[in-house]
């Protein structure tokens, strides 16, 4: 499935222009859904909650590795979609990385409008959860809607989300595009 340049500024145009939080943050899941579905390999459930619901995550992506998709990424990673007018908070942070810690998952992507609180170069807010998150084993990786918006083909996905996964890997805090 290849990328649909017309559907990704729809959707991204349908996230701006809709008024309730939770409408914009269902347009985004499945903007996102349909982004990591054109990588080959890679196969995406939603909405997934924990046994009592206590707990929901809204992507899971399973990942086979193909030739041409996410090589260098664990067989599983979650993803949260966040489209509110402001940054991903700290709370909302740690509550992905305790979500991926209760299943042992160790690379969670954050996809947002505004991407997360805090000064990267301070540590501070979201940005000192990610740092202690990855002191265990877990990677935090940040895509925004300007990065989405950016994409060109399914090869510029991988390429970004294979470029965040190294810069979190290799810096041991926050991956993202910048």
């Amino acid at each position: 499935m290849a990328l649909d340049r017309g559907a990704i500024k729809q959707h991204l145009q349908d996230i701006d222009s809709a008024k309730v939080p939770r409408v914009r943050g269902e347009i985004l899941e499945t903007l996102s859904r349909e982004l990591l579905r054109s990588v080959p390999g890679c196969h995406v459930i939603r909405n997934v909650k924990s046994p009592l619901g206590a707990e929901e995550i809204d992507l899971v992506v399973g990942n086979d590795r193909r030739p041409g998709g996410l090589r260098l990424l664990p067989p599983v990673f979650c993803v949260e979609c966040r489209a509110r007018a402001r940054p991903v908070d700290s709370r909302s942070i740690s509550s992905f990385v305790n979500v991926l810690q209760n299943r042992a998952v160790t690379v969670g992507i954050v996809i947002s409008t505004q991407g997360i609180t805090g000064d990267r170069d301070k540590l501070t807010h979201a940005h000192s959860v990610v740092m202690q998150a990855a002191a265990s084993g877990i990677r935090i990786l940040s895509l925004t809607t300007e990065d989405i918006s950016a994409l060109a083909s399914t090869s510029d996905l991988v390429d970004l989300i294979q470029h965040c996964f190294l810069k979190a890997a290799g810096s041991g805090w926050i991956g993202s595009s910048d």
